[in-house]
């Protein structure tokens, strides 16, 4: 698993699977800030955790870096959790299985550039790592959680699962962002029953 941020969905993905609610064993965390949180949670849930930092290396160095790093936990699934890096091609090739998730509602048609939505509205496809500020700046409606299989193009890949998020322009953005997140437990652990009843 990669992540970089605060890691709560990390954990939920540990703690349900070890609750025998996913059929999914969490044997390594890989993390690419040294300062995220989530390697605390780690160390209290127990998984082995890997620090992969790009410093003062070159983008090149720091891709073949993670690429061995992750290579030598032989993963069946690489899932990525709030992991805010884009992955270079070659480690897209070596890992087919990589699953994303993503805060938007994305399109089950990867080259659409708008979605429609629960209200037979459609809005533009936020993609990239600023998904949820840009949707916000531009007043959209809506919001959401996809999980969806990594391509060379960023967020365009299958999308194995996924739920709509509706914004509520009075509500402070923590109490948006708790429920973004309790929604995004919910789609990820759907993906990953997908993702296993697949192979």
């Amino acid at each position: 698993m990669l992540a970089s941020g605060s890691g709560s969905n990390f954990e939920a993905v540990v703690t349900t699977s070890r609750a025998g609610e996913l059929p999914l064993d969490v044997t390594t965390l890989v993390v690419n800030r040294a300062d995220a949180h989530v390697r605390e949670r780690a160390l209290n849930l127990r998984v082995d955790e890997r620090l992969v930092r790009r410093g003062d290396s070159s983008r090149e160095a720091h891709d073949a870096q993670l690429l061995e790093t992750v290579a030598e936990t032989k993963p069946d699934l690489v899932l990525l959790l709030g992991w805010m890096h884009v992955l270079a091609a070659d480690f897209i090739e070596r890992f087919p299985e990589i699953l994303n998730l993503h805060p938007a509602y994305l399109p089950l048609d990867p080259s659409a550039d708008q979605v429609t939505l629960p209200d037979r509205s459609a809005q533009r496809v936020y993609r990239g790592r600023h998904a949820v500020d840009d949707a916000l700046r531009e007043g959209a409606r809506w919001i959401g959680a996809s999980v969806h299989r990594v391509e060379r193009s960023v967020d365009r890949g299958e999308v194995l699962a996924r739920a709509p998020l509706r914004i509520d322009p009075d509500e402070p953005r923590e109490a948006l962002d708790a429920r973004l997140h309790a929604l995004e437990r919910e789609v990820v652990a759907e993906a990953i029953k997908r993702w296993s009843r697949r192979r």
